[in-house]
């Protein structure tokens, strides 16, 4: 005589497999904002020497020569790491009337402004491949002042467009700004 088994062996119900897959998808959706959260943050405060590096040599240069530069090619300064030169057409018709911009990593943007006495680091979640393509979409701002600055010697940070993601990082990094 055999015997036969009434339930058949190994493998996962439906049932089962569904509250798994919803088990990851529920981790997923709490996980990746709060990944992406810190991947920009690390990014941004990667930055932040070079941004000092940047306001510094704008004064030495200052103290050399009687006024500030936004030629980063006459400073004092390598500009190492994946920032690479992004020719703006229109900075000339801006009101700065000189400065220069870098595309840093993925989407983050540079902004050397020599006139204001300020270096800013946009971040662009959407694309920095041009600042014409950047600033209508920027989440935030962040500002380093120089001495000379009307605000001086300090970090400032701008909300844009209503971002939350510009909101956390702002609230992370130093005084906050909504525009």
């Amino acid at each position: 005589m055999s015997k036969t088994n009434k339930y058949p062996v190994g493998g996962f119900t439906l049932i089962e497999m569904l509250v798994v897959v919803l088990i990851i998808g529920i981790l997923a959706a709490i996980a990746l904002p709060q990944y992406k959260l810190t991947t920009v943050k690390a990014k941004t405060s990667a930055l932040f020497p070079l941004m000092k590096r940047l306001i510094e040599a704008e004064q030495s240069y200052y103290l050399t020569n009687g006024n500030y530069t936004g030629d980063v090619s006459v400073l004092d300064i390598d500009m190492a790491g994946d920032c690479t030169h992004v020719d703006y057409e229109t900075y000339e018709n801006s009101d700065r009337l000189k400065g220069e911009m870098f595309a840093c990593g993925t989407h983050f943007m540079l902004d050397n402004s020599a006139v204001s006495n300020r270096v800013s680091l946009n971040y662009c979640p959407n694309s920095n491949d041009s600042w014409e393509s950047c600033a209508p979409n920027r989440a935030f701002q962040i500002s380093f002042t120089g001495p000379d600055s009307t605000i001086p010697n300090k970090r400032i940070c701008s909300v844009l467009n209503g971002s939350s993601l510009g909101e956390k990082i702002c609230n992370i990094f130093g005084e906050l700004e909504k525009y």
